[in-house]
């Protein structure tokens, strides 16, 4: 399955497996928001708890006055998520990975995928998100 959502150029290819296997791959991009550039990175499942399981959740800086508006985040704090404003973090304990946006979005993805019942296959995405991994 190949799901597209041009507006973001965000793409999602998924396959089921034969055995029990599960392989997540992601790349993301954030342009001018998150220095550094692209953020790839892929996990197996038996990879999850050394590879990604300490991944935070991340937003801008700019976006979150609008997020409490609509009652997100409400748990949000620099001790529980990443800030990133003009492309930096703001955290003071910076980044657990160089990739710990990209590495956030695989368990995103894994637990979508739980949602809909299949923890077996190939995931790629790129820039992926909620709504791509769940159209």
């Amino acid at each position: 399955r190949s799901v597209s959502l041009m507006p973001w150029h965000a793409r999602l290819d998924s396959e089921r497996a034969l055995r029990g296997d599960l392989l997540i791959q992601v790349e993301v991009d954030y342009g001018s928001r998150l220095r550094g550039g692209i953020q790839k990175f892929e996990m197996e499942r038996c990879d999850l708890a050394s590879t990604a399981a300490d991944a935070r959740t991340f937003c801008f800086h700019e976006d979150i006055a609008n997020m409490r508006l609509f009652g997100l985040a409400r748990g949000g704090s620099l001790d529980n998520a990443l800030v990133f404003k003009e492309g930096v973090v703001v955290n003071s304990d910076g980044l657990r990975y160089e990739n710990e946006t990209a590495r956030h979005k695989a368990l995103d993805a894994l637990g979508d995928m739980a949602m809909g019942g299949q923890l077996v296959g190939r995931y790629t995405g790129v820039k992926p998100g909620h709504a791509l991994n769940l159209a």
